[in-house]
């Protein structure tokens, strides 16, 4: 699994100019991704590991990625990572402006 979001990060950022800040995934996908970890690291260690925000969307045949320009947050409230990454983003993914 981390092979293919290593390829599909690759990619992306080789035809865009940037690199990927949002990783699209299924519940599947999540299980196979935890496992490519050492199973003390929290989904938010991983997720800093990977340098990307993660979207639990249940429609996702295979991973994919996408770049969306960040939101100047007041306040972030953090969630426990049982339910980190479960809320689906009310944003589409935009192109980098050039």
């Amino acid at each position: 699994m981390l092979d293919y979001i290593y390829r599909i990060v690759t990619g992306f950022e080789r035809q865009h100019g940037i690199r990927p800040n949002l990783l699209y995934i299924n519940r599947q996908h999540l299980q196979h991704l935890k496992l490519s970890f050492d199973e003390s690291l929290s989904m938010h260690q991983i997720m800093n590991l990977l340098s990307m925000e993660l979207i639990i969307d249940p429609a996702s045949v295979h991973p994919h990625v996408c770049w969306h320009k960040p939101v100047a947050v007041k306040h972030r409230r953090s969630l426990p990572d049982e339910l980190s990454g479960q809320l689906v983003s009310s944003h589409s993914c935009t192109w980098p402006d050039y």
